[in-house]
């Protein structure tokens, strides 16, 4: 059993590697220069390397636009039927029946 555990893990390891090696990379990603930094809610620049968003930010002449929020709305009905009915599942599993 020992065996099959290890064999899991390594089989595991190596499908996430080859599937970050084997990703596409992305060819429409736009080129390395100051935009206006998506985490700031102030006038503030971020450096794009061109891969990734870097630690490196300067003043900004504008906020960027962060887009629409979806505060609340994961949080609608389904919690308060979905809870009750997990819990009854669960109060079930638990005594057997």
């Amino acid at each position: 059993m020992m065996l099959l555990n290890v064999l899991g893990a390594v089989l595991l390891v190596a499908g996430f590697y080859a599937a970050w090696r084997l990703a596409p990379r992305p060819t429409d990603a736009p080129p390395a220069r100051w935009f206006p930094d998506p985490a700031a809610r102030s006038p503030r620049r971020r450096l794009w390397d061109g891969q990734a968003w870097t630690a490196r930010v300067t003043d900004g002449d504008e906020a960027a636009d962060r887009g629409h929020h979806f505060r609340g709305r994961f949080w609608g009905r389904w919690p308060w039927s979905a809870g009750p009915s997990t819990g009854s599942w669960t109060a079930s599993s638990l005594s057997g029946t």
